[in-house]
């Protein structure tokens, strides 16, 4: 077995890096995922948690809020300036249960979010 798998490996048909970054990029794609959902989905595929953050970052970029906003923007089904603090308030709840940190959320909605993880 573990011959079939280093042969597997040699020919790249089994390539954990290639597969995470792939991966990644389908989870945070505009309007799907943010970066924490993303990762605890890569490692809970049998990725190591620091190559789940790498293929993140790598194909997140440093286009979170954007992504954050597009997502808010399809949700709110027009611009989340128009909800009133209740929506919002459930909006922004949603997007940090979509995995999206709390500065992220906080400049996509223009309201101010407590993330006790980004400090």
């Amino acid at each position: 077995m573990e011959a079939v798998v280093a042969w597997l490996k040699d020919l790249r048909y089994l390539d954990d890096a290639a597969f995470a970054r792939d991966r990644a990029a389908g989870l945070v794609a505009p309007g799907r995922l943010g970066p924490r959902m993303a990762e605890r989905r890569l490692v809970a595929a049998g990725i190591p948690r620091e190559a789940a953050r790498r293929a993140v970052q790598e194909a997140l970029g440093d286009d979170e809020v954007a992504r954050c906003r597009t997502l808010a923007e399809r949700r709110a089904r027009g611009s989340p300036a128009a909800l009133d603090d209740r929506e919002k308030s459930r909006l922004s709840r949603f997007l940090l249960g979509r995995g999206f940190s709390g500065r992220a959320v906080s400049a996509a909605l223009g309201v101010y979010v407590d993330d006790a993880e980004d400090r």
